[in-house]
C-alpha cells in the first residue's frame, strides 16, 4: 500500500467514525430529549437517558458525556463569569477588550509594572491629555519614526528632521531640533539627564526618584509636550519653532 492510499484509508476511517457517531447521536434523540438544563425522558420510555449513553457510546465517550455538570432544575440562561454578580458591567468588559490588543500585565516589564509611576501621573495635577501623552510616551507609543517602522517595515526609522539619527522618542524629546538647547534653557543637566536613557521609561524613572517635588514634574511635563507638538508642527507643517517660542509657552503654563 502506497502512502496514498494509507493517507486515502485514514480519511475514509475518520469518515465512518463521524457517520457512524452521527448515528448514534440521532438514535439517542429519538430516546431522549435535551431539555433546559439535562437529558429529560421522552414519554413512553423505560429506560434512563444515561443507560441509552452508555450503550451507544464507546465507555470514554459516554463517561466524558456523562460528566458534563448540568443543573436539571430551572430555565438555561447566560451569566457573565468575570464578576460575582453575574452580570455584564462596563469595567469587566472593558478589561477584557484591552487584553485583546495589548500585553498582560504581568508580562509587562518590571519597570512597567511599578506603581509608583502611575500612581505619580494619574495624581498630577495636569489636564488628561497630558496624562495620556505621558502614558504613551512611557509606553512607547508615540508615533515616531522608530515606532513606526517596527509595525511597518516598509518605512525607515530615521528622523525627519535631522535625518542623522533613529527617531527614538528620547530622540525626539531630548535630543533632536530645539529640544536639547530647551532643556538646556529651562532644566541644569543635574537635574534632568539629557542622554544615557535607552528608553522613555527608564528616563521617567529616574526624574521621579530624585524627589523633585510635584510643580518640577508637571514642568517637565509640560516641557515634553510642547516638545512633541513643535516636532509635529515642523513635520506635518513645515513650520519650525524656536527655542524662545517654546519656553514662552511653557512659561505660560507655569
Amino acid at each position: 500500500m502506497t502512502i496514498t492510499d494509507e493517507a486515502s484509508a485514514e480519511n475514509l476511517s475518520d469518515s465512518a467514525t463521524h457517520i457512524d457517531c452521527a448515528r448514534k447521536f440521532k438514535k439517542l434523540k429519538q430516546i431522549a430529549r435535551i431539555g433546559d438544563g439535562g437529558l429529560q425522558q421522552v414519554a413512553g420510555s423505560k429506560r434512563r437517558a444515561e443507560d441509552d449513553i452508555e450503550e451507544i457510546f464507546p465507555p470514554e465517550t459516554a463517561t466524558r458525556i456523562l460528566s458534563i455538570p448540568v443543573n436539571a432544575d430551572g430555565v438555561d440562561k447566560l451569566q457573565w463569569i468575570w464578576n460575582k454578580r453575574k452580570q455584564y458591567d462596563v469595567s469587566t468588559g472593558y478589561t477584557i477588550a484591552y487584553n485583546f490588543y495589548h500585553v498582560p500585565t504581568a508580562q509587562l516589564s518590571p519597570l512597567l509594572q511599578n506603581q509608583v509611576i502611575w500612581k505619580q501621573i494619574w495624581g498630577l495635577k495636569i489636564q488628561t491629555k497630558l496624562q495620556i501623552f505621558l502614558w504613551r510616551a512611557i509606553h512607547e507609543r508615540l508615533p515616531v519614526m522608530h515606532v513606526i517602522h517596527r509595525r511597518f517595515e516598509n518605512t525607515l526609522p530615521l528622523c525627519l528632521r535631522c535625518r542623522v539619527e533613529d527617531e527614538t522618542i528620547t530622540h525626539c524629546l531630548h535630543r533632536c531640533g530645539p529640544a536639547a538647547a530647551t532643556w538646556n534653557a529651562l532644566f541644569p543637566t543635574e537635574t534632568v539627564a539629557r542622554n544615557g536613557s535607552p528608553d522613555f521609561a527608564t528616563w521617567w524613572m529616574q526624574v521621579i526618584t530624585k524627589n523633585q517635588g510635584t510643580e518640577t514634574l508637571v514642568r517637565i511635563v509640560i516641557i515634553c509636550w510642547e516638545l512633541w507638538k513643535a516636532r509635529n508642527r515642523e513635520v506635518f507643517e513645515g513650520k519650525k519653532m524656536t527655542v524662545e517660542e517654546i519656553t514662552e509657552v511653557v512659561a505660560r503654563y507655569c
